[in-house]
């Protein structure tokens, strides 16, 4: 009886270990035909294309951490002194209205037709020009200045960080629904373009240099920086209509046109 409990044991231990080896086998084959197509994916990407969409991505949010990074100079120069880099942060934040009004309208937009990629287009084109403008209003008109009640306020200029900021935190919510279009690599470009849109204007802050004084009220000097913060804005308008030029050329582009899923309109 021992003997036949040793081999029934010996039988079933035998059974178990190959009911592990089959679904280790189908398992490995599964992981493998996923890379496979992952791979395959890769492969498939086109290097001009997925440029462009990080150039594209570029603009998300280049205007209000270039305003952010900015900060230190312009409190040396601007007359709201150390408590401008608080009314920056409040306006920035307040401007997280922007997204819901947008999605406001598309939910009216979607009641009266389902097809919201002719809407979704012409939202990006505005979005890009409103911050392209913006960014040149800023670059021009940053330093006047407003009496109130007898008290000088960069009222242009809060007024022109608010659209940056409306414009930047808009961004996300318009252009993931276009980057759907595209096949789910391209995703990965867009957030690339919208990571750097935090690290270059720092990048361009620190090559700016600092000024030489902690506050200044009543002179707009710019001692001790290597370029001036109109220059500094300059750049920004330039990486802004670079991401226009690039969303242009990912619409018009045969190779773009290729890529897009046929299903859209």
């Amino acid at each position: 009886s021992l003997l036949y409990q040793s081999i029934i044991l010996s039988m079933e231990e035998s059974s178990h270990f190959q009911r592990i080896s089959l679904h280790t086998k189908r398992f490995c084959k599964a992981k493998f035909t996923q890379l496979k197509h992952r791979c395959g994916q890769i492969r498939s990407v086109s290097l001009p294309l997925y440029f462009l969409f990080i150039l594209f991505g570029l603009v998300s949010w280049t205007a209000a951490n270039g305003v952010l990074s900015e900060s230190p100079v312009l409190t040396a120069l601007l007359p709201e002194c150390y408590r401008l880099t608080s009314y920056i942060i409040i306006i920035v934040q307040s401007a997280n209205i922007g997204p819901l009004v947008y999605l406001a309208i598309w939910g009216v937009f979607k009641l009266v037709s389902k097809n919201t990629h002719y809407l979704d287009l012409t939202a990006i084109y505005c979005f890009l020009i409103f911050a392209f403008t913006a960014s040149i209003f800023t670059m021009v008109f940053w330093s006047w200045e407003t009496i109130i009640s007898d008290v000088t306020v960069s009222l242009p200029f809060f007024i022109l960080t608010g659209c940056l900021a409306i414009s930047d935190c808009t961004s996300t919510v318009l252009f993931l629904p276009f980057v759907a279009l595209y096949p789910t690599p391209y995703i990965s470009a867009l957030y690339i373009g919208e990571g750097l849109s935090g690290v270059l204007p720092s990048f361009w802050a620190l090559a700016q240099g600092s000024v030489s004084s902690e506050c200044h009220q009543t002179s707009n000097t710019t001692t001790g920086l290597w370029f001036s913060p109109t220059t500094y804005f300059a750049v920004i308008t330039v990486t802004t209509a670079i991401s226009l030029v690039a969303f242009t050329l990912i619409l018009v582009l045969p190779l773009a046109r290729k890529e897009r899923y046929p299903t859209t309109p």
